[in-house]
Protein backbone atom coordinates (compact mmCIF):
# COMPACT_ATOMS: atom_id res chain seq x y z
CA UNK A 1 0.00 0.00 0.00
CA UNK A 2 2.68 2.47 0.61
CA UNK A 3 4.19 1.66 -2.95
CA UNK A 4 1.03 2.37 -4.36
CA UNK A 5 0.34 6.12 -2.45
CA UNK A 6 4.29 6.66 -3.31
CA UNK A 7 4.22 9.60 -5.58
CA UNK A 8 7.48 9.19 -6.43
CA UNK A 9 7.37 5.35 -7.78
CA UNK A 10 6.54 5.13 -11.73
CA UNK A 11 3.21 3.52 -12.93
CA UNK A 12 4.81 -0.50 -13.54
CA UNK A 13 6.01 -0.45 -10.14
CA UNK A 14 2.99 0.73 -8.72
CA UNK A 15 1.08 -2.11 -10.28
CA UNK A 16 3.50 -4.87 -9.57
CA UNK A 17 2.47 -3.68 -6.17
CA UNK A 18 -1.13 -3.92 -6.81
CA UNK A 19 -1.08 -6.93 -8.47
CA UNK A 20 0.72 -8.74 -5.60
CA UNK A 21 -1.86 -6.98 -3.20
CA UNK A 22 -4.70 -8.97 -4.78
CA UNK A 23 -3.08 -12.39 -4.70
CA UNK A 24 -2.61 -11.38 -1.22
CA UNK A 25 -5.91 -11.20 -0.75
CA UNK A 26 -7.34 -13.53 -3.31
CA UNK A 27 -4.91 -16.83 -1.50
CA UNK A 28 -5.73 -15.67 2.05
CA UNK A 29 -8.39 -13.26 2.74
CA UNK A 30 -9.29 -14.97 6.17
CA UNK A 31 -5.43 -14.09 6.85
CA UNK A 32 -5.47 -10.72 5.56
CA UNK A 33 -8.92 -10.45 7.92
CA UNK A 34 -7.74 -12.10 10.94
CA UNK A 35 -4.86 -9.66 10.81
CA UNK A 36 -7.22 -6.71 11.30
CA UNK A 37 -5.91 -5.44 7.70
CA UNK A 38 -8.93 -4.72 5.63
CA UNK A 39 -9.98 -1.91 7.16
CA UNK A 40 -6.42 -0.01 7.12
CA UNK A 41 -6.32 -1.27 3.00
CA UNK A 42 -9.94 -0.08 2.49
CA UNK A 43 -9.18 3.21 4.10
CA UNK A 44 -6.03 3.76 1.85
CA UNK A 45 -7.46 2.87 -1.27
CA UNK A 46 -10.21 5.10 -0.40
CA UNK A 47 -7.45 7.88 -0.10
CA UNK A 48 -5.91 7.16 -3.44
CA UNK A 49 -9.58 7.24 -5.44
CA UNK A 50 -10.04 11.00 -3.50
CA UNK A 51 -6.71 12.16 -4.23
CA UNK A 52 -7.50 11.92 -8.44
CA UNK A 53 -8.52 13.92 -10.75
CA UNK A 54 -12.13 14.67 -9.77
CA UNK A 55 -13.25 15.16 -13.26
CA UNK A 56 -11.50 12.04 -14.81
CA UNK A 57 -13.55 9.25 -16.11
CA UNK A 58 -13.64 6.32 -12.95
CA UNK A 59 -15.80 3.65 -14.14
CA UNK A 60 -13.29 1.95 -16.98
CA UNK A 61 -12.67 -0.88 -14.67
CA UNK A 62 -12.44 -5.04 -15.73
CA UNK A 63 -15.40 -6.42 -17.14
CA UNK A 64 -18.34 -5.46 -14.54
CA UNK A 65 -20.04 -2.25 -16.50
CA UNK A 66 -21.53 -1.44 -19.74
CA UNK A 67 -18.96 -0.58 -22.52
CA UNK A 68 -19.62 3.07 -22.46
CA UNK A 69 -20.00 3.94 -19.30
CA UNK A 70 -17.61 6.33 -17.69
CA UNK A 71 -16.56 7.70 -21.36
CA UNK A 72 -15.98 11.26 -20.99
CA UNK A 73 -18.81 13.44 -21.92
CA UNK A 74 -17.19 15.20 -24.96
CA UNK A 75 -16.57 11.12 -26.46
CA UNK A 76 -12.74 12.20 -26.45
CA UNK A 77 -11.15 9.23 -28.97
CA UNK A 78 -7.95 9.77 -26.72
CA UNK A 79 -6.66 6.35 -25.94
CA UNK A 80 -6.29 6.90 -21.83
CA UNK A 81 -4.48 3.39 -21.47
CA UNK A 82 -1.15 5.49 -20.72
CA UNK A 83 -2.41 7.95 -18.48
CA UNK A 84 -1.07 7.17 -15.15
CA UNK A 85 -3.45 8.90 -12.77
CA UNK A 86 -6.55 7.09 -14.68
CA UNK A 87 -4.16 3.54 -14.25
CA UNK A 88 -4.04 3.97 -10.53
CA UNK A 89 -7.63 4.82 -9.94
CA UNK A 90 -8.51 1.38 -11.55
CA UNK A 91 -6.03 -0.93 -9.90
CA UNK A 92 -7.81 0.70 -6.99
CA UNK A 93 -11.05 -0.09 -7.94
CA UNK A 94 -9.63 -3.70 -8.82
CA UNK A 95 -8.14 -4.16 -5.62
CA UNK A 96 -11.59 -3.47 -3.93
CA UNK A 97 -13.13 -5.46 -6.38
CA UNK A 98 -10.77 -7.86 -5.38
CA UNK A 99 -10.89 -8.01 -1.50
CA UNK A 100 -15.18 -7.59 -1.78
CA UNK A 101 -14.98 -10.86 -3.67
CA UNK A 102 -12.58 -13.12 -1.64
CA UNK A 103 -12.63 -11.85 2.25
CA UNK A 104 -15.60 -13.06 4.12
CA UNK A 105 -18.72 -11.00 4.49
CA UNK A 106 -18.60 -10.95 8.72
CA UNK A 107 -14.64 -9.00 8.11
CA UNK A 108 -15.76 -6.83 4.77
CA UNK A 109 -19.22 -5.67 5.00
CA UNK A 110 -18.83 -3.72 8.86
CA UNK A 111 -15.53 -1.53 7.83
CA UNK A 112 -16.57 -1.07 4.14
CA UNK A 113 -20.15 -0.11 5.13
CA UNK A 114 -18.71 2.37 7.76
CA UNK A 115 -16.19 4.12 5.40
CA UNK A 116 -19.16 4.57 2.43
CA UNK A 117 -20.83 6.08 4.74
CA UNK A 118 -18.77 8.18 6.05
CA UNK A 119 -17.29 9.57 2.76
CA UNK A 120 -20.52 10.31 2.07
CA UNK A 121 -21.65 12.44 4.70
CA UNK A 122 -18.06 14.60 4.06
CA UNK A 123 -18.04 18.15 3.51
CA UNK A 124 -15.32 17.27 0.60
CA UNK A 125 -16.77 16.72 -2.69
CA UNK A 126 -13.89 14.05 -3.97
CA UNK A 127 -14.28 12.01 -0.68
CA UNK A 128 -18.22 11.97 -1.27
CA UNK A 129 -17.02 10.26 -4.98
CA UNK A 130 -14.34 8.01 -3.29
CA UNK A 131 -17.65 6.71 -0.93
CA UNK A 132 -19.57 6.06 -3.91
CA UNK A 133 -17.13 4.38 -5.85
CA UNK A 134 -16.43 2.24 -2.71
CA UNK A 135 -19.90 1.80 -2.87
CA UNK A 136 -20.74 0.90 -6.23
CA UNK A 137 -17.60 -1.41 -6.89
CA UNK A 138 -18.45 -3.84 -3.92
CA UNK A 139 -21.93 -3.80 -4.93
CA UNK A 140 -21.24 -7.32 -6.48
CA UNK A 141 -19.15 -8.94 -3.57
CA UNK A 142 -21.64 -7.50 -0.70
CA UNK A 143 -24.65 -8.42 -2.88
CA UNK A 144 -26.18 -10.30 0.16
CA UNK A 145 -25.28 -7.64 2.87
CA UNK A 146 -26.46 -4.48 0.64
CA UNK A 147 -29.96 -6.39 0.07
CA UNK A 148 -30.78 -6.41 3.56
CA UNK A 149 -29.67 -2.46 4.50
CA UNK A 150 -31.20 -1.27 0.95
CA UNK A 151 -33.88 1.02 3.08
CA UNK A 152 -30.52 2.88 4.92
CA UNK A 153 -28.11 2.80 2.14
CA UNK A 154 -30.24 4.42 -0.68
CA UNK A 155 -31.91 7.39 0.65
CA UNK A 156 -28.15 8.99 0.88
CA UNK A 157 -27.34 6.99 -2.42
CA UNK A 158 -30.37 8.81 -4.29
CA UNK A 159 -29.94 12.30 -2.30
CA UNK A 160 -26.26 12.14 -4.42
CA UNK A 161 -27.41 12.20 -7.20
CA UNK A 162 -28.82 15.55 -7.02
CA UNK A 163 -25.11 16.36 -5.46
CA UNK A 164 -24.03 20.11 -6.32
CA UNK A 165 -21.02 18.69 -8.18
CA UNK A 166 -21.75 16.90 -11.60
CA UNK A 167 -18.74 14.07 -10.47
CA UNK A 168 -20.23 13.11 -7.68
CA UNK A 169 -23.55 12.85 -9.54
CA UNK A 170 -22.10 11.12 -12.13
CA UNK A 171 -20.28 8.13 -9.31
CA UNK A 172 -23.75 8.42 -7.69
CA UNK A 173 -25.86 7.11 -10.73
CA UNK A 174 -22.85 4.61 -11.00
CA UNK A 175 -23.15 3.24 -7.43
CA UNK A 176 -26.99 3.14 -8.20
CA UNK A 177 -26.65 1.56 -10.98
CA UNK A 178 -24.26 -1.20 -9.80
CA UNK A 179 -27.00 -1.83 -6.52
CA UNK A 180 -29.58 -2.03 -9.18
CA UNK A 181 -27.82 -4.81 -11.23
CA UNK A 182 -26.49 -6.76 -8.25
CA UNK A 183 -29.16 -6.54 -5.88
CA UNK A 184 -32.11 -7.70 -7.61
CA UNK A 185 -34.75 -8.71 -7.04
CA UNK A 186 -35.07 -6.63 -3.68
CA UNK A 187 -34.11 -3.71 -5.15
CA UNK A 188 -37.21 -3.46 -7.35
CA UNK A 189 -39.29 -3.21 -4.01
CA UNK A 190 -37.65 0.53 -3.77
CA UNK A 191 -39.12 1.56 -7.30
CA UNK A 192 -40.89 4.23 -5.76
CA UNK A 193 -37.47 6.30 -4.41
CA UNK A 194 -35.29 5.17 -7.67
CA UNK A 195 -37.44 5.88 -10.38
CA UNK A 196 -38.25 9.81 -9.32
CA UNK A 197 -34.70 10.01 -9.17
CA UNK A 198 -33.31 8.77 -12.32
CA UNK A 199 -36.05 10.62 -14.44
CA UNK A 200 -33.86 13.58 -12.95
CA UNK A 201 -30.70 12.95 -13.95
CA UNK A 202 -31.93 12.18 -17.18
CA UNK A 203 -32.12 15.63 -17.59
CA UNK A 204 -28.85 16.55 -16.07
CA UNK A 205 -27.20 19.41 -17.90
CA UNK A 206 -23.88 16.85 -18.45
CA UNK A 207 -23.82 14.03 -21.03
CA UNK A 208 -21.84 12.05 -18.87
CA UNK A 209 -24.07 12.51 -15.84
CA UNK A 210 -26.62 11.44 -18.53
CA UNK A 211 -24.92 8.31 -20.08
CA UNK A 212 -24.63 6.77 -16.49
CA UNK A 213 -28.13 7.51 -15.37
CA UNK A 214 -29.01 5.39 -18.76
CA UNK A 215 -26.79 3.03 -17.20
CA UNK A 216 -29.11 3.11 -13.74
CA UNK A 217 -32.33 2.52 -15.96
CA UNK A 218 -31.12 -0.20 -18.22
CA UNK A 219 -30.19 -1.76 -15.03
CA UNK A 220 -32.96 -1.26 -12.76
CA UNK A 221 -36.04 -1.30 -15.29
CA UNK A 222 -35.16 -4.89 -17.01
CA UNK A 223 -36.69 -6.72 -14.46
CA UNK A 224 -39.78 -4.65 -13.30
CA UNK A 225 -43.04 -5.75 -13.70
CA UNK A 226 -45.10 -4.15 -16.57
CA UNK A 227 -47.94 -2.84 -14.03
CA UNK A 228 -44.58 -0.58 -12.17
CA UNK A 229 -43.40 0.94 -15.03
CA UNK A 230 -46.47 1.43 -17.33
CA UNK A 231 -47.43 4.64 -15.73
CA UNK A 232 -44.37 6.55 -16.02
CA UNK A 233 -43.99 5.73 -19.83
CA UNK A 234 -45.02 8.82 -21.17
CA UNK A 235 -42.52 10.69 -19.46
CA UNK A 236 -39.52 7.87 -19.43
CA UNK A 237 -39.89 7.14 -23.43
CA UNK A 238 -39.79 10.92 -24.00
CA UNK A 239 -36.88 12.00 -22.27
CA UNK A 240 -35.02 8.99 -23.73
CA UNK A 241 -36.05 9.75 -26.80
CA UNK A 242 -34.06 13.25 -26.24
CA UNK A 243 -31.16 11.43 -25.47
CA UNK A 244 -31.29 9.20 -28.38
CA UNK A 245 -31.51 12.76 -30.58
CA UNK A 246 -29.06 14.41 -28.86
CA UNK A 247 -25.24 15.41 -30.59
CA UNK A 248 -23.19 12.72 -27.90
CA UNK A 249 -23.16 9.03 -29.56
CA UNK A 250 -22.14 7.50 -26.48
CA UNK A 251 -25.46 9.20 -25.22
CA UNK A 252 -27.19 7.70 -28.37
CA UNK A 253 -26.02 3.85 -27.60
CA UNK A 254 -26.67 4.10 -23.90
CA UNK A 255 -30.16 5.91 -24.42
CA UNK A 256 -30.86 3.15 -27.10
CA UNK A 257 -29.87 0.57 -24.22
CA UNK A 258 -32.78 2.12 -21.67
CA UNK A 259 -35.15 2.07 -24.03
CA UNK A 260 -34.98 -1.30 -25.08
CA UNK A 261 -34.68 -2.76 -21.09
CA UNK A 262 -37.75 -0.58 -20.45
CA UNK A 263 -39.59 -1.78 -23.55
CA UNK A 264 -38.86 -5.56 -22.53
CA UNK A 265 -40.08 -4.71 -18.90
CA UNK A 266 -43.21 -2.87 -20.40
CA UNK A 267 -43.94 -5.48 -22.93
CA UNK A 268 -47.15 -4.89 -24.80
CA UNK A 269 -47.19 -1.89 -22.97
CA UNK A 270 -44.79 -0.64 -24.87
CA UNK A 271 -47.08 -0.23 -28.21
CA UNK A 272 -48.14 3.05 -28.06
CA UNK A 273 -44.85 4.58 -28.14
CA UNK A 274 -43.30 2.18 -30.53
CA UNK A 275 -43.99 4.41 -33.72
CA UNK A 276 -42.54 7.11 -32.18
CA UNK A 277 -39.49 5.18 -31.12
CA UNK A 278 -39.35 3.54 -34.99
CA UNK A 279 -39.06 6.86 -36.30
CA UNK A 280 -35.89 8.03 -34.54
CA UNK A 281 -34.43 5.03 -34.17
CA UNK A 282 -35.18 4.40 -38.36
CA UNK A 283 -31.98 6.85 -39.31
CA UNK A 284 -29.34 5.27 -36.73
CA UNK A 285 -30.01 1.70 -38.21
CA UNK A 286 -29.06 2.63 -41.86
CA UNK A 287 -25.80 4.76 -41.10
CA UNK A 288 -23.41 4.28 -43.07
CA UNK A 289 -20.52 5.68 -41.22
CA UNK A 290 -18.10 3.44 -39.61
CA UNK A 291 -16.97 5.81 -36.37
CA UNK A 292 -21.07 5.30 -36.05
CA UNK A 293 -21.71 1.39 -36.55
CA UNK A 294 -21.09 0.43 -32.63
CA UNK A 295 -24.60 2.83 -32.86
CA UNK A 296 -26.37 1.38 -35.39
CA UNK A 297 -25.69 -1.82 -33.88
CA UNK A 298 -26.51 -0.64 -30.79
CA UNK A 299 -30.00 0.70 -32.88
CA UNK A 300 -30.70 -2.37 -34.47
CA UNK A 301 -30.61 -4.20 -30.66
CA UNK A 302 -33.02 -1.80 -29.08
CA UNK A 303 -35.42 -2.22 -31.98
CA UNK A 304 -35.57 -6.05 -31.97
CA UNK A 305 -36.07 -5.65 -27.95
CA UNK A 306 -38.99 -3.50 -28.90
CA UNK A 307 -40.61 -6.19 -31.31
CA UNK A 308 -39.84 -8.79 -28.92
CA UNK A 309 -42.18 -5.98 -26.55
CA UNK A 310 -45.03 -5.71 -28.43
CA UNK A 311 -45.25 -8.95 -30.15
CA UNK A 312 -45.71 -10.58 -33.35
CA UNK A 313 -48.54 -8.78 -34.98
CA UNK A 314 -48.14 -5.25 -33.87
CA UNK A 315 -44.46 -5.57 -35.02
CA UNK A 316 -45.36 -6.48 -38.87
CA UNK A 317 -45.25 -3.33 -40.39
CA UNK A 318 -41.60 -2.43 -39.03
CA UNK A 319 -40.28 -5.99 -39.42
CA UNK A 320 -38.53 -5.93 -42.98
CA UNK A 321 -37.09 -2.92 -41.89
CA UNK A 322 -34.77 -4.40 -39.54
CA UNK A 323 -34.50 -7.60 -41.54
CA UNK A 324 -32.77 -4.89 -44.23
CA UNK A 325 -30.71 -3.03 -41.71
CA UNK A 326 -29.27 -6.50 -40.50
CA UNK A 327 -28.45 -7.90 -44.17
CA UNK A 328 -26.83 -4.69 -45.07
CA UNK A 329 -24.55 -4.48 -41.42
CA UNK A 330 -23.19 -8.32 -42.44
CA UNK A 331 -21.93 -7.22 -45.46
CA UNK A 332 -20.23 -3.78 -43.99
CA UNK A 333 -18.21 -4.49 -40.43
CA UNK A 334 -18.37 -7.80 -38.55
CA UNK A 335 -19.62 -5.75 -35.38
CA UNK A 336 -22.41 -5.19 -37.18
CA UNK A 337 -22.77 -9.03 -38.11
CA UNK A 338 -22.45 -9.63 -34.31
CA UNK A 339 -25.69 -7.00 -33.74
CA UNK A 340 -27.68 -8.69 -36.68
CA UNK A 341 -27.49 -12.20 -34.76
CA UNK A 342 -28.62 -10.38 -31.86
CA UNK A 343 -31.66 -8.89 -34.00
CA UNK A 344 -31.55 -12.47 -35.43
Amino acid sequence: MSILQNETYDMQVKHAAGETLMSILESRPKLVAKKQMVEPILKAIVELIASGNSESAIFNFNEHNASTVGKGADDDDEDDDFDPEQQLQELSQQCLDRMSLSIPSKYFSPPAMAIASQCLSSTDPRHRKAGLVLLGVIAEGCSDVLKTMLSQVLPQLVASTQDPESFVRETACFALGQLSEHCQPDILYHHATILPAIFKVLEDVKPAVQNTSCYVLEMFSENLQPETLTPLLDVLVNRLLTLVASAQPSTKEMALSALAASSVAAEDKFLPYADACFKVIYPLMFNTESTLFSLRGRALECWGHIGLAIGKEQFTPYFESGIQSAMAGIQLDDQLKEFAYIYF
